[in-house]
C-alpha cells in the first residue's frame, strides 16, 4: 500500500485540488487529526494522526463524489478497494499541505476559521442566519467535539491558503497561450501511400526444402495460428436451411391446429409446383427473425434447433423440401440448401498450408517494403512523394483537413503520433522519406497544405489556453511539492499508514 501512495495516483490529488479551490472547506473534510501517533491510527503524516472516525468521514466524502460522476455504474462493493485508498491519499495529502503551509509561515487567524463556519450554509437558517444550535449538532455528530472540528477547519484553510501560494508560480504570458492555441486549432492536409499486404504473394509457391526448414523453426507460431482457427478446421457436421413457419400457440384447439397444417400443405403444393421458397418466406413465413433473409437460417449444427426441427433437416438432401414438420412453435416447410460433413483437420495435415500462407505473407510484405524504400530513395534525392508515386503507378490519397489529435488518428490511414508529429512539423510541399508503421501498412506522407486559425477563432481559443495552461502548472507544481514531501516523510519514517488498525476497526 505505501508503494502505491508514494507512486501517487494523481488524479486524487486533482479531487482534492478541486474540492479545496471551489471554497468547499467543509466538504474537504482533511487535515487535523489528534495531534499525535495515537495507538489506533490508520494514517500517520509527521506528528499528524487519523483514526478511524477521520478516515470514515473521508471515505464517505469519496464515495459520495464518485457516486455522483459514475451514477448507476457505481458499485460500492467493487470499488472498496479503491475507496479505501482514495481516503488514505486524501488524509495524507490534506496533512502534507497544511504542514508545508505552516512550514510556510503561513496561519490561520481565528477570526477567519469563524467566518468560515458562519458563512457555511450547513450552518444557517432559512432566513439565511448562522444557527448555532445546528451547528453544534451537526458538528457532535461528525466530530465528536467543537476543538476536533476547529481544528480540522483550520488545516484545510492552511492547505487552501498554500494552494493559493503555489497558484500565483502559475503565470501563462500571452506568448505562450497564443501557441498552445495556434497548435490546437491549425490543420494540414496531407497526401500518403499506404503499402499493405492484403495477402500472399500472388502465385506463391515455396520451395519444398525452404517450406520443411519454415516449418521446423516456426513451428509454436504455426500451433498458435492452428488454434487460432481451430473453428474452421474442426466443425461438425452442418446444414444450410430456410423454413416457413406457420405459427402454433401452445394452448391451440384441434381445429385451429387442422387449419394451420392444411395451409402448411398447400403452400408445399406450391413449392412442388414450382414456386420459389424464398419469395414464400418473405410473404408467408411468421418467424420474423428469417423471413427477411427468405427464411435462410444459415449454417447449424446439431444441437442448435429443436429436435423434430434438427431431425428433419438433417435427413434433406440439399435441395430438397419437406413436409410439414410440426414443433412447439407451429408448423414449418423445411429446404436444405446445403451440407456439410464433419471435418477434423489435425495439426500435422494443416501445417504446410499454413506455412506457404505465412511465408507467401513474409514474401508480399517484403515486395512492399521494397516499394516503400524506393519511394524514400526517391524522396532523399529531390522527387516529391507525389511524383515518386507516380513513377511506381502508386495512387496517392489525400486526406482532409485535419487537426492535432492524442491519439494520432487520421481518417482514411490510421492511428499514428509519428505521422501527426511528422504532418504538423513539415511544409507545404515537403515530403518525408520516413517510412511509417501504422496498422499494419508501410506509409509514406507529403504535407499538401497547412492552414492558420483565424484571428476570431484563435482569440478565443488564447483566453481558454491560458486557463487550461494555468490550470497544468498549479497542478504540476502542487504534484511535484506534495511527492517531495511525501517521499521526505517516507524515508524518515514519518509517514506511516496502519491497515491492519483499518481492517481492526470494522
Amino acid at each position: 500500500m505505501l508503494k502505491i501512495l508514494r507512486q501517487g495516483q494523481r488524479w486524487v490529488t486533482a479531487f482534492f485540488v478541486l474540492a479545496v479551490g471551489g471554497g468547499m472547506v467543509f466538504y474537504l473534510g482533511v487535515g487535523g487529526g489528534s495531534g499525535q501517533r495515537a495507538p489506533g491510527s490508520i494514517v500517520s503524516v509527521g506528528e499528524e494522526s487519523f483514526g478511524l472516525r477521520e478516515f470514515g468521514r473521508v471515505r464517505a466524502r469519496r464515495q459520495s463524489m464518485l457516486e455522483q460522476q459514475l451514477g448507476s455504474e457505481f458499485d460500492a462493493r467493487a470499488m472498496s478497494d479503491t475507496l479505501d485508498q482514495l481516503a488514505i491519499q486524501s488524509l495524507i495529502e490534506g496533512a502534507i499541505l497544511s504542514q508545508q503551509a505552516s512550514a510556510l509561515g503561513i496561519a490561520v487567524s481565528k477570526r477567519e476559521i469563524e467566518r468560515s463556519i458562519s458563512t457555511s450554509p450547513y450552518f444557517t437558517s432559512e432566513d439565511g442566519r448562522f444557527d448555532p444550535r445546528q451547528f453544534e449538532a451537526w458538528v457532535d455528530y461528525e466530530f465528536g467535539n467543537q476543538r476536533n472540528f476547529i481544528r480540522e477547519q483550520r488545516a484545510a484553510l492552511l492547505s487552501g491558503k498554500f494552494m493559493r501560494t503555489v497558484s500565483q508560480l502559475a503565470k501563462v504570458s500571452e506568448g505562450e497561450a497564443r501557441q498552445a492555441a495556434i497548435r490546437r486549432l491549425e490543420q494540414v492536409q496531407i497526401a500518403f501511400v499506404s503499402l499493405r499486404s492484403q495477402g500472399p504473394a500472388a502465385g506463391f509457391e515455396p520451395d519444398a526444402d525452404a517450406l520443411q526448414a519454415f516449418i521446423a523453426s516456426q513451428e509454436n507460431e504455426l500451433r498458435a495460428l492452428y488454434a487460432q482457427r481451430s473453428s474452421l478446421y474442426n466443425m461438425p457436421e452442418q446444414v444450410r436451411a430456410r423454413h416457413i413457419l406457420l405459427s402454433l400457440g401452445a394452448e391451440a384447439s384441434a381445429e385451429e391446429a387442422a387449419a394451420v397444417a392444411l395451409r402448411a400443405n398447400e403452400i408445399l403444393t406450391q413449392i412442388r409446383e414450382g414456386a420459389d421458397f424464398a419469395a414464400l418466406a418473405s410473404e408467408l413465413s411468421e418467424d420474423s427473425g428469417s423471413k427477411i433473409n427468405g427464411g435462410d437460417l444459415g449454417f447449424f449444427a446439431r444441437g442448435q434447433m429443436v429436435k423434430a426441427f434438427e431431425d428433419a433437416a438433417f435427413s434433406l438432401e440439399p435441395g430438397t423440401v419437406s413436409e410439414p414438420v410440426k414443433t412447439e412453435y407451429g408448423y414449418h416447410i423445411i429446404r436444405v440448401e446445403e451440407h456439410r460433413d464433419a471435418q477434423q483437420r489435425s495439426f500435422e495435415e494443416i501445417r504446410e498450408e499454413l506455412a506457404t500462407e505465412l511465408m507467401g505473407l513474409e514474401v508480399a510484405r517484403t515486395e512492399k517494403r521494397a516499394i516503400a524504400d524506393r519511394l524514400a530513395d526517391a524522396i532523399r534525392n529531390g522527387a516529391s512523394l507525389e511524383e515518386a508515386a507516380r513513377a511506381e503507378q502508386l495512387t496517392l490519397q489525400r486526406s482532409d483537413r485535419i487537426q492535432r489529435r492524442p491519439d494520432g488518428y487520421i481518417p482514411d490511414l490510421g492511428a499514428s503520433e509519428a505521422v501527426m508529429a511528422a504532418a504538423f512539423n513539415m511544409q507545404p510541399g515537403q515530403s518525408s522519406d520516413r517510412v511509417f508503421e501504422v496498422d499494419g501498412s508501410m506509409v509514406l506522407i507529403q504535407v499538401m497544405d497547412r492552414f492558420a486559425p483565424d484571428e476570431a477563432a484563435l482569440a478565443v481559443a488564447i483566453d481558454q489556453e491560458r486557463t487550461l495552461l494555468a490550470s497544468q502548472k498549479q497542478q504540476a507544481y502542487l504534484t511535484t511539492w506534495i511527492d517531495q514531501a511525501r517521499n521526505q516523510l517516507a524515508e524518515d519514517n514519518n509517514l506511516i499508514v496502519n491497515l491492519a488498525a483499518l481492517k481492526g476497526g470494522r
